[in-house]
């Protein structure tokens, strides 16, 4: 499981550019899904979406401050119960002192802060000012570019570690959870990478084609970003070569990522032959992100770059050279793996098993998915000047987003005059709202959206949640916490090397 793969940057899904030879293979030799969605499009509400199988709607997870409670049963609790071994290998994104949630170990730590600290300060000197802040989006377009970088080293570690374990003997059955932090920011890829794509890479296709639309959400996020862009360099605007130079980083980080995928993968078919065992193997990516389409970087919207994923199973009993298009999502992975052993799923599931798709290849028509987001925080300085002309209390609500067949729906609560439609078969790229012209489709896929959401009730829990956080926040600075108190949390020994140009 990677982190903000968009499920449209690989070859065998129609990008002309970004090379992917080994996740090309692993979906020609089993089942690759087209149309695949995260539950979320942001990590933290994502991966424990994977993990319980729920909506961030039932598990009322939906920003990176929050965790997941102890007495919340995963998909790892049910392979425990069923003999498995459950293993974390890298990043997850658990935050506090539960860093297990159904994993029986762990053998290596995160990329990100794990546990509560006010200022972060450890993490911050670990990885340089520029690189620290780079790690969130808003300022990624500010500091990208090739050399090397916390996230290159990190993935090597954590693809050294996976390959160690499976070279040993293990007699349990072994459910291993890879997690990785690349491709998210910040963009720096290798320099043969980053060269290769920068020859290449063109402006996004919003740049050069416009759109019929004009929302407040993304309004914001252009703002924001701009805004962040301004820390590194105030009063100038981004230009063409830095947008090209933080797309082709994005794209060598990509090509990065695959080749490791291709050690693991490799690594894995070695043990499971050593040990006359059959096996799966699947990968995935929490979210994606914009890459520079509508005009910014980040996630934590609705668009197909940032909320389709990469969704790929191979191995025993899994039907070959087979793609389906049905629309799935991020939480279906908890039931299938859950059905495939045997294990009884968490209760409360909002995803469903895929065994019928990955086994005989089975097209569900009827299928519909839902993503959910709570896209804004208020009480950040920084919000507060970069929305100076766009109305926060507008902006700082959930949304959803519906994927029904060719359509896709997405609506902001409070936001009715800003609501979406797209006919992903004759726009793949969005690039204009139809809504006005197909009234009763988006009449009836709104009904359905709707239906048995709580928008009022979701503001109403995170505006209670957020009052225990600054709580929590005063108790990590009173304690003077550091990452240095928390064995889970990974420390780069080579920050004097971290740095990048274009």
């Amino acid at each position: 499981m990677s982190d903000q793969h968009g499920g449209k940057f690989m070859s065998h899904t129609g990008d002309d550019l970004v090379r992917t030879p080994n996740l090309d293979r692993i979906a020609e030799n089993g089942v690759s899904f087209t149309n695949a969605y995260t539950s979320s499009p942001l990590c933290v509400p994502a991966r424990m979406s994977f993990l319980t199988g729920q909506l961030p709607a039932r598990s009322k997870i939906y920003n990176n401050n929050q965790a997941l409670p102890s007495d919340q049963a995963t998909f790892l609790h049910s392979l425990v119960a069923e003999g498995y071994e459950t293993v974390l290998c890298g990043r997850m994104h658990f935050l506090g002192p539960d860093q297990r949630h159904g994993f029986s170990k762990r053998i290596f730590g995160d990329m990100t802060p794990t546990q509560w600290i006010s200022k972060n300060r450890s993490f911050r000197d670990n990885r340089g000012p520029k690189q620290a802040m780079a790690n969130l989006d808003p300022f990624a377009s500010a500091y990208s570019g090739k050399g090397f970088s916390p996230v290159l080293e990190y993935d090597r570690f954590v693809t050294d570690a996976a390959i160690a374990y499976l070279k040993e003997d293990h007699d349990k059955p072994q459910c291993i959870v890879i997690g990785t932090y690349g491709p998210h920011s910040p963009y720096i890829a290798p320099p043969d990478l980053y060269d290769y794509y920068r020859e290449k890479i063109d402006l996004p296709r919003s740049m050069k084609k416009g759109l019929n639309f004009d929302t407040i959400q993304t309004r914001s996020f252009v703002a924001f970003e701009k805004k962040c862009y301004q820390v590194y360099h105030p009063e100038k605007e981004i230009s063409e070569a830095e947008i090209l130079a933080t797309r082709a980083a994005y794209l060598g980080m990509i090509e990065y990522k695959d080749q490791l995928i291709g050690e693991v993968k490799n690594a894995w078919d070695s043990f499971l032959q050593k040990h006359n065992r059959k096996g799966r193997f699947a990968y995935t990516s929490d979210h994606g992100q914009q890459n520079g389409e509508k005009g910014f970087f980040g996630k934590v919207n609705f668009f197909e770059e940032s909320a389709c994923i990469p969704f790929i199973f191979e191995g025993h009993g899994i039907k070959q050279h087979t793609q389906i298009n049905s629309p799935v999502s991020l939480m279906d992975i908890a039931p299938t793996l859950c059905e495939i052993t045997g294990a009884q799923a968490p209760p409360g599931q909002d995803g469903q098993s895929l065994t019928g798709a990955i086994q005989n290849g089975e097209e569900d028509s009827a299928r519909e998915v839902l993503s959910d987001i709570y896209p804004v925080q208020k009480g950040y300085a920084v919000l507060k000047e970069a929305f100076a002309e766009v109305d926060l209390e507008k902006v700082a609500v959930p949304g959803r987003m519906l994927r029904s067949g060719k359509w896709k729906y997405i609506h902001y609560y409070g936001n009715d005059e800003d609501d979406l439609l797209f006919d992903l078969e004759n726009d793949p790229y969005e690039q204009s709202n139809a809504l006005a012209n197909n009234p009763s489709v988006a009449k009836e896929l709104k009904e359905r959206l709707c239906d048995g959401w709580d928008p009022e009730g979701i503001m109403s829990h995170l505006e209670e949640k957020s009052k225990s956080m600054a709580l929590i926040d005063g108790y990590g600075a009173s304690l003077n916490l550091t990452e240095e108190d928390n064995g889970e949390f990974w420390f780069s020994k080579n920050t004097d090397k971290f740095g990048c140009v274009q």
